[in-house]
């Protein structure tokens, strides 16, 4: 969560100042444009255009970070937030390319700045619409990515979003599941349906919790660590009392050391 809300002010802060007719150094292609070029368009509209934009694009990004991982309607949404970010990013290039000139500007003058003149920060709108998209599509194809573990050394090697590697001197008990605490809320980690990674709370429970499961799939292995609730699986039954196994022969050799 804490990510997504770094984003969320990432994007929140420049569109604000945006809005308020501020911030045309901000805007791409525009910024690189000539005088000749800049001198055409209405910058108190182009920048209002843009803040507006960025705000819509903030509502989809809001709904991908912050919806609880235990929605059933997550990827129903996450479908609608990734045609919203389309559909805001297309209109705001149509938008800023067809409705904010000076008023005082000939239909001669903005003919030629649309066949020509704004090519420049169209391709600036379009690579910014594609930077997000591509960002978005990044971060859910990691979140759905199953976790690979690793038996090391010193620890179990969790790679994955949000992974980590657990100490095995740190692993007090392990046991077997058939499910996951209730009223889970999320800290700082991704949810995508029933993938679940990263650091996580319960209502049922004070320890603070890290998941790696897909809760579709149990069953779940419980690793009571010294400060956290380790929980994780491995996508079916079989590969998961396999990672039970692994992980209880490494404690119980820890142990008769």
């Amino acid at each position: 969560m804490i990510f997504g809300l770094v984003i969320l002010a990432i994007l929140l802060i420049p569109s604000v100042f945006l809005i308020t007719g501020h911030g045309a150094f901000l805007i791409a292609g525009y910024n690189t444009a000539s005088a000749e070029g800049k001198a055409r368009y209405d910058e108190k509209k182009l920048c209002l255009a843009v803040g507006v934009m960025m705000l819509l694009l903030l509502i989809p990004l809001a709904v991908l970070f912050l919806l609880p991982q235990t929605s059933p309607l997550i990827l129903p949404l996450t479908v609608a937030a990734l045609v919203m970010i389309a559909v805001s990013i297309t209109g705001g290039i149509w938008y800023t390319n067809h409705c904010c000139f000076r008023e005082d500007l000939s239909e001669g003058e903005r003919e030629e700045v649309l066949h020509g003149g704004s090519r420049a920060a169209r391709i600036g709108f379009l690579l910014f619409g594609v930077a997000i998209l591509a960002f978005v599509g990044v971060t859910l194809y990691q979140s759905a990515k199953a976790p690979v573990y690793t038996a090391q050394e010193d620890g179990l090697l969790v790679s994955c979003f949000y992974g980590t590697t657990l100490s095995w001197q740190e692993m007090e008990s392990a046991s077997l599941s058939e499910s996951i605490p209730d009223r889970l809320t999320k800290t700082n980690g991704s949810n995508l349906g029933p993938f679940l990674r990263g650091h996580f709370r319960s209502g049922d429970s004070e320890k603070a919790l890290l998941l790696y499961v897909d809760t579709s799939q149990p069953p779940f292995v419980y690793l009571m660590m010294k400060d956290q609730l380790v929980i994780l699986n491995a996508g079916g039954r079989e590969q998961t009392e396999a990672l039970y196994q692994t992980i209880a022969e490494h404690i119980g050799l820890t142990e008769q050391k």
